[in-house]
Formats: C-alpha cells, sequence, structure tokens
C-alpha cells in the first residue's frame, strides 16, 4: 500500500509504521481514501507544528500587499521610490486601477534604469518594458504567490536600485519554518527538538 508522506514523497505503509510513523486515515468529500502520516514520537511531532505554525500564510492574496511589505521592511528603498517616482508612477498607477484598458505607459527613451529587471524577467518587447519604480516593484513579486519565491527574485530589483533590500517579515517567517522542517526531519528519535 502506498501512501502519500508527509515528508515529501510516498512511503510503503507498512515500513513507516516500522520506522516509527503515525498512519491517519480516512476519506475526502468525494469519497477517495487518504492516508497522512505523522510521527509517532511525540517530540517530532510537536517540532513539525511548531514549524508549520510558524509561516502562515505561505501565499498571499494581492499584489500590492508583498509590496506593501516590502517597503515597509526597507524604509531606504520607500524614500527612493517616492523621491523618483513621478508622472510615469502616476500614469502606471492609473492604468492599474483603470483595469489595465489601452496601451501600457511606455519607459521614456534612453532610460536604462530598469534593464536589469527587463532582462532578468523577459520584458524586452516595448510594449512589456518596465517604465516606472511602482511596476519596477509590481515585476518584482512573484506571479506564484508565494512568499518564499520572492526571495529569489528580490536580487534583480537590488541591483536596479543599487542598495541591499531586506526580505519582508512574512517571507522571512516562510524561509525559517522550512529550516524547521528540514531540522525536523533530521531529528533521531527521542531527541530535544531545535528549538
Amino acid at each position: 500500500m502506498l501512501v502519500n508522506s508527509h515528508f515529501g514523497g510516498l512511503a510503503l505503509g507498512v515500513a513507516a509504521v516500522a520506522v516509527g510513523l503515525h498512519l491517519l486515515r480516512g476519506r475526502d468529500q468525494l469519497g477517495m481514501p487518504w492516508v497522512y502520516e505523522t510521527p509517532k514520537d511525540p517530540v517530532r511531532r510537536r517540532c513539525f507544528r511548531e514549524a508549520s505554525r510558524e509561516a502562515r500564510p505561505r501565499t498571499f492574496k494581492v499584489k500590492r500587499e508583498p509590496v506593501r511589505e516590502l517597503l515597509n521592511a526597507n524604509p531606504r528603498l520607500r524614500s527612493f521610490v517616492e523621491s523618483d517616482c513621478g508622472s510615469d508612477c502616476t500614469a502606471y498607477r492609473a492604468w492599474v486601477n483603470h483595469g489595465r484598458r489601452g496601451p501600457k505607459p511606455r519607459a521614456r527613451p534612453g532610460d536604462g534604469r530598469f534593464d536589469a529587471l527587463n532582462e532578468q524577467f523577459e520584458r524586452r518587447t516595448p510594449g512589456r518594458k518596465v517604465a516606472s519604480w511602482a511596476e519596477a516593484l509590481d515585476v518584482t513579486v512573484p506571479s506564484t504567490r508565494h512568499w518564499e519565491d520572492l526571495s529569489e527574485r528580490l536580487p534583480v530589483l537590488e541591483e536596479a536600485v543599487g542598495f541591499r533590500l531586506q526580505l519582508p517579515e512574512r517571507s522571512e517567517a516562510v524561509r525559517r519554518s522550512r529550516q524547521y522542517i528540514e531540522r525536523c526531519e533530521n531529528i533521531p528519535d527521542r531527541e530535544e527538538a531545535p528549538f
């Protein structure tokens, strides 16, 4: 019998019981059977519970949420964007607020501030090129809507602004949670949790 493993793979049910995993069985709303395994050892179970509680939610609903968190985590970025935003940011925000109808505001000729973003995120055609800092922040936010993916895209924005940026707290919490889960998987039976 194959069961879906909490540790990210498939495990043989009999072997899972032999290595100290507690199997939970049930049926979903469609009547399909499911099996979920948790560690039998209370220390490891507590470790996984604490690790998963650390970073909720792992996704965001709207693109403005991570932009707001990024600006709150980096006051220098906020002042930089506010001082450098002008009519191009206003035009971009108006275009977004009106449902992205009509042509997107274009970048000025010879404006090389956003070359790193355009190259890395493959926005090379004139209609897709980044034209303002407001758009640069929106482009930096991952389309997957996962907080952990923001850390992969942040170095490109750092290159565009020219200084180091700090990850938002929620993104850091997801990263810490991933590290806790990795530690929990490596805990031998009957050992204290790593935090």
